[in-house]
């Protein structure tokens, strides 16, 4: 049996490395990891990284991905419940464009907030209050 112990990392295309890489770490606090050159950089993201890709031409997003479906829809950073507010406050006083949110969902116990990096990519911050797939209450990390 495979064991996976999480995701290592998700890479993006962007059209602009370093505009990127700014909005990324100075709006939603990602840390410097590494890059491989300076059109693939790695950003750490709690113990995950994300990867921002600066293609040299545009690239299918896969082989056999159909155009309708291939593709990310969103990447969802998990926030603590307790830093839900002031994490929207802040993306909204960084002008963020605003894609959906604050939602509440209280039958699954999540608070989201959906918007847009420079490139159009849909993320999102969502906020546990119960642990996912149970009525138990989640526990709050430290902010």
């Amino acid at each position: 049996m495979i064991e996976l112990k999480g995701f290592d990392h998700v890479a993006i295309n962007v059209s602009d490395i370093e505009r990127s890489k700014r909005f990324f770490m100075e709006v939603l606090g990602l840390t410097y990891a590494f890059e491989l050159h300076p059109k693939h950089v790695y950003l750490w993201c709690g113990e995950n990284m994300l990867a921002l890709v600066q293609p040299e031409k545009p690239q299918k997003l896969s082989s056999g991905a159909k155009e309708t479906i291939g593709g990310v829809n969103h990447i969802s950073f998990r926030i603590s419940d307790n830093q839900f507010d002031p994490i929207v406050q802040h993306l909204q006083r960084a002008q963020v464009t605003v894609e959906k949110g604050p939602t509440i969902r209280p039958e699954e116990g999540s608070r989201s907030f959906y918007f847009l990096d420079p490139d159009g990519h849909r993320l999102e911050v969502t906020a546990w209050t119960k642990v996912p797939g149970t009525k138990e209450p989640s526990p709050q990390p430290s902010p």
